[in-house]
């Protein structure tokens, strides 16, 4: 684990872990959204600061469980090593391409996705990532709206160009 009080400015600082497991580097058993334990699949969506919270469910999940996640980050090299994630089998990660969510919208509009009557999706991260994701999953996808729980922890400024 890095010692988070010394990354440098602009020098990404690694995963922090919270506390609430069994050792001091435990991830945390905290659950940020109420997990659908009626449904055969989870599809969890969002950006770099949702991983945390999808890893949270994904392990709070029965092994016989579908999950699908797919994570846009600033770069590639900004993705989670496979050794630290539940399911790596499962992950997905896009690069960001202009404005937050962006880049995760275009691989979600090519996706065939379980059925919507039997999947629960989990979308966090920045605000307008996570009101277009839901939208495109509801109107477009035909998700129940109660099947589809966002989380927004930021949002930023974007201007266009």
């Amino acid at each position: 684990m890095r010692d988070l009080t010394r990354a440098g400015a602009g020098e990404p600082v690694g995963r922090a872990v919270c506390g609430g497991g069994h050792g001091r580097d435990s991830p945390s058993r905290a659950l940020p959204i109420a997990l659908d334990r009626s449904v055969e699949a989870h599809l969890f969506l969002g950006d770099e600061t949702s991983v945390a919270s999808a890893e949270a469910l994904t392990r709070a999940s029965p092994p016989e469980t579908l999950v699908l996640a797919c994570f846009e980050v600033a770069s590639m090299d900004h993705r989670w090593p496979d050794p630290e994630l539940a399911r790596p089998e499962k992950v997905r990660w896009v690069a960001r391409a202009g404005r937050p969510g962006s880049a995760l919208l275009s691989w979600l509009a090519g996706q065939s996705l379980s059925s919507t009557n039997s999947t629960t999706a989990y979308v966090t991260g920045e605000a307008w990532l996570c009101a277009m994701v839901h939208a495109h999953l509801v109107r477009g996808r035909g998700f129940p709206t109660g099947a589809v729980r966002t989380r927004p922890y930021w949002k930023t400024k974007f201007r266009s160009s």
